[in-house]
């Protein structure tokens, strides 16, 4: 159980420095990249899984000042990203 977790790990972060280094990629492309370069296989549900639906990206992408609202709610929870998950977890269910 362990290697596959490791396994999902190790293809999360591959997935991440892909979208890092081409953030417009759609998930085909990103897959084919790292077919490529990698030769690695993982799947749609996998990218979605680490990075988010390719429809978010690119609507969230086209606004520019999200990551300062990000990093700003994330001070006010003193940096603590667990605690900070909680509460957006919490505001998800009253919505």
């Amino acid at each position: 159980m362990k290697k596959l977790q490791e396994n999902f790990i190790n293809k999360s972060e591959i997935i991440r420095t892909v979208y890092t280094a081409v953030p417009y990629a759609s998930n085909k492309q990103i897959r084919e990249i790292i077919k490529e370069r990698y030769g690695v296989e993982c799947s749609s549900t996998h990218i979605i899984a680490a990075i988010g639906k390719w429809k978010t990206r690119r609507e969230l992408g086209n606004e520019a000042g999200l990551i300062d609202v990000a990093k700003e709610f994330l001070r006010k929870f003193t940096n603590d990203i667990d605690h900070c998950f909680y509460w957006l977890h919490q505001a998800n269910k009253t919505i």
